[in-house]
């Protein structure tokens, strides 16, 4: 019961705030609740406004990093394949296996941003609010753990390629 009042009261004073823009004299400002799409608002005006805001901007901020990790890719297969020539030695067998973990990183976090992708919903638990928040947090993490993936995969691709 105490779950039902809570929720009433949440719902009451949510509409009292998104429909006071425009009947208090405020007509200059945007009215929230019209400015809504795709059950967001432009500018975050609730926890799951914010929440899907800060995975945009992760997934955004990663994206744009991802032409330099397919480059490093294709630089690291050539550079595997030009060393897979040369006669055996420490040096050689030294920097296969710093290629090879380094490919192995640079794939990872290209793997994990497409799948990432191809996961996310936005428009999961529309319905339930609690849900969709728990939702949109659980995807904030992920994405974060992907960007992670990529920052880190980039940093180690300018380190092992200066070799």
């Amino acid at each position: 019961m105490k779950q039902y009042f809570f929720y009433v009261a949440m719902v009451l004073t949510v509409a009292a705030c998104n429909g006071g823009d425009k009947h208090e004299g405020h007509e200059g400002h945007e009215d929230h609740a019209a400015a809504r799409k795709d059950g967001f608002s432009e500018k975050p005006v609730t926890l799951e406004d914010s929440l899907y805001k800060q995975v945009i901007a992760g997934h955004d901020e990663a994206m744009a990093k991802m032409g330099k990790i397919r480059g490093f890719q294709s630089t690291v297969k050539d550079k595997l394949d030009s060393l897979k020539k040369l006669p055996s030695g420490k040096l050689k067998e030294g920097l296969l296996a710093d290629y090879k973990l380094l490919a192995a990183q640079l794939d990872t976090a290209y793997v994990g941003m497409n799948n990432w992708m191809e996961h996310f919903n936005p428009d999961s638990a529309k319905e339930d609010a609690t849900k969709r928040i728990e939702y949109l947090q659980s995807e904030l993490g992920k994405v974060s753990k992907v960007k992670e993936a990529i920052v880190s995969g980039l940093a180690t691709a300018d380190s092992v390629l200066k070799k």
